[in-house]
């Protein structure tokens, strides 16, 4: 393609030289239609017999806008109307007004008071690629959708893309990331006072071309004294940054990275100190059983029964100064605690459970060189606390733990049948190791950190999901528990599909669009009492595995749309 070539972009107008347009805009339509026939729901053979009086008509239709970028070289610049004869159209798209029939039925919505429009058959010719001129077609929509009121109005746009359809977005995206890759890498180390992390305004250009969703390195600086954090843009904080970023009106002022409250080490050594004994038996049995039931059936943490069973023999025995059973039931009671307390929102130090939290995490200075599921079990119940007490970094390293300890323990393999081994307690170290493994993969992408494990270094099956009539009150549903490891594999696969930082052989897009798949697949594979239904009450486990869903879903629409888009509102 010849480097003196300009372009401009316009709408189509619906009152002058509309024949021209017309058939000029014909040969455009036709020539998308063969290129990527798969991403049209009409086809090339049904459009090519529309007479002219029809495609004069498609451009005139109430309700539709068309808008063309055309291309011109240098050495015609004395002509003044690009839309004239000199000038050759190689892109356009269509915009569905709110008065169209396809939004206006949108509109009638009573709760929703918004403007709702609609943007379809993108298109730039294949040899014209590369250039963002997709980009910029869809900026000539927003531009046209700002000026179109004199008295603003929120409007909604949405961008339809049939499936497939992602041919000149994915060519543009390529060669930005071309463009990145001869760059050299630049990182940037940012700090300001009082954990404010301002982050600068990223024109389109350079929003594209770092490495989809960025190059920069971010760090969080409190004192100059204190060891930088690591921020990934994998981030839920990260995140948030960027989506008031690209909310933010001109002018304003620039968005910085959330604060993250957390309860520091000064409350946690001063609930050391504090004087607390084991409850009554009947206390005790309440908080683990308050415990066990907000955790199950979203996770297994422990064996349902057999954890009351123990606590019984330990009031029974007197065992309280065993440390193994002391730290785990510690750890239960404080969950059960949190869950059984009014939070007092005047006074956000103070978290219930904290202290049996503290004399439990306490409990696990010595490293056991042969370690117990007890062991296991009391690490992932003490990293479930950790998010109460907002620590998801203790969070996260509390789950390493038991992922070593669960490697040393063989927990990824399973036990051949010559092992004199019951059925539960076979159940019990798949669904521990599973366990882990969501741990890892939920709370790892939501602090932007990479995997622990890769899938390739698991060989254990999954959790059954028909177990023995007299296990049925040890484990939680099974189908919910396998709903949840596929879910979470692919939220693993998004934080290093869609954040990483390595090579792809695939662009962006196609990533993007493989791990979407994966997600509309699993939703449509789960069994019927794990799907959402409308109108009835949800249990709150299928509630929050949905929002999970939406979460990863959610994170990788805005980066389609922010990266390879990259709207100013």
């Amino acid at each position: 393609m010849d480097c003196n070539t300009d372009f401009n972009f316009f709408r189509i107008s619906k009152t002058k030289d509309v024949a021209t347009s017309a058939r000029k805009y014909r040969d455009l339509r036709l020539q998308a239609l063969q290129a990527s026939p798969a991403s049209f729901s009409s086809t090339y053979e049904t459009e090519v017999a529309f007479t002219d009086d029809e495609w004069m008509g498609t451009l005139t239709s109430p309700g539709r806008e068309t808008f063309i970028c055309a291309a011109i070289t240098r050495q015609d610049q004395n002509v003044q109307q690009f839309s004239g004869d000199p000038a050759k159209w190689v892109g356009q798209v269509t915009l569905r007004t709110p008065s169209s029939p396809e939004c206006s039925e949108k509109n009638m919505d009573p709760g929703n008071d918004n403007e709702r429009w609609q943007m379809l058959s993108l298109f730039t010719c294949p040899e014209y690629r590369g250039q963002g001129l997709g980009k910029r077609l869809c900026q000539e929509v927003v531009d046209f959708i700002r000026g179109y009121r004199d008295q603003p109005k929120v409007a909604e746009l949405s961008l339809i893309v049939k499936a497939h359809n992602t041919a000149a977005l994915i060519e543009d995206s390529r060669e930005l990331h071309a463009q990145r890759t001869r760059k050299s890498q630049r990182h940037f180390y940012r700090e300001t006072a009082g954990s404010t992390l301002n982050i600068p305004q990223l024109g389109s250009s350079q929003v594209a071309s770092q490495n989809d969703t960025g190059e920069a390195s971010w760090f969080q600086v409190e004192d100059v004294s204190i060891l930088p954090i690591y921020t990934s843009e994998a981030a839920c904080t990260a995140f948030a940054t960027q989506l008031c970023q690209c909310l933010e009106k001109p002018g304003s002022p620039k968005p910085h990275i959330s604060r993250w409250n957390f309860i520091d080490e000064s409350i946690l050594n001063h609930s050391l100190n504090a004087d607390i004994n084991w409850p009554s038996l009947v206390s005790a049995k309440l908080l683990v059983k308050t415990a066990l039931g907000h955790i199950n059936p979203g996770f297994h943490l422990a064996l349902k029964k057999d954890t009351i069973d123990v606590l019984s023999s330990v009031y029974q025995n007197q065992s309280f100064n065993d440390p193994v059973l002391k730290c785990k039931y510690f750890a239960l009671f404080a969950i059960g605690q949190v869950y059984s307390t009014q939070h007092d929102l005047t006074n956000a130090s103070t978290i219930a459970g904290t202290t049996y939290f503290a004399q439990s995490l306490n409990l696990l200075q010595v490293i056991p060189e042969r370690p117990s599921m007890t062991h296991i079990e009391s690490l992932l119940l003490l990293a479930y606390f950790c998010q109460f007490l907002n620590r998801f970094h203790s969070a996260y390293l509390l789950i390493g733990n038991a992922l070593r300890v669960g490697l040393i323990a063989g927990l990824n393999y399973n036990i051949p049948q010559s092992h004199r081994i019951s059925a539960k307690d076979r159940e019990h170290r798949v669904r521990i190791w599973w366990s882990i493994y969501v741990f890892d993969r939920f709370w790892g992408s939501k602090s932007g950190f990479p995997v622990q494990i890769h899938d390739d270094d698991i060989h254990v099956d999954l959790p059954s999901v028909a177990v023995p009539e007299s296990d049925n009150d040890q484990f939680p549903d099974g189908a919910y528990q396998i709903a949840t490891i596929e879910l979470a594999r692919i939220t693993g696969n998004t934080t290093k599909g869609i954040y990483g930082r390595a090579r792809f052989n695939e662009s962006f897009l196609q990533r993007e669009q493989k791990l979407l798949t994966q997600l509309k697949m699993w939703e449509e594979s789960l069994p019927e009492h794990l799907k959402l239904h409308l109108g009835t009450a949800n249990p709150k486990h299928v509630v929050l595995m949905h929002l999970q869903f939406s979460f990863v879903g959610f994170r990788m629409r805005f980066l389609d749309l922010n990266a390879l888009l990259t709207f100013e509102f």
